[in-house]
């Protein structure tokens, strides 16, 4: 896998005693980037669905913690929040897949 890409991800974490979510940033450097358009068609018809993979190398990330409902953006920022920046997107999924070579193991984050 042929990094294409950096990345940020803002992670939601629960405040207790503020009874509030707060965003803590993390930038990864070395990411593959695979975004895609495409379209479902249900009962109601056709609707967008369009859909971002990211790949991210073990070996680009001392530690991750990835949970549905956090955010990331493609490229490296400096903000503190995703609120108000372009293209952030929320992660849906995320797999891993720890087997074969250093080289091979990775997570797999949905995006959309």
């Amino acid at each position: 896998m042929k990094p294409n890409a950096d990345c940020t991800v803002f992670n939601r974490i629960y405040d207790p005693v503020n009874r509030k979510y707060n965003w803590q940033a993390k930038t990864i450097n070395g990411v593959f980037w695979q975004g895609g358009t495409g379209a479902k068609v249900g009962k109601s018809g056709m609707r967008e669905d369009n859909e971002t993979i990211i790949f991210i190398p073990f070996s680009s990330v001392e530690q991750l913690t990835l949970l549905p409902e956090d955010k990331i953006i493609r490229g490296i920022s400096n903000a503190t929040s995703p609120d108000g920046l372009k293209g952030v997107l929320t992660v849906m999924a995320v797999d891993t897949f720890d087997f074969g070579s250093p080289d091979m193991q990775h997570w797999e984050v949905v995006a959309k």
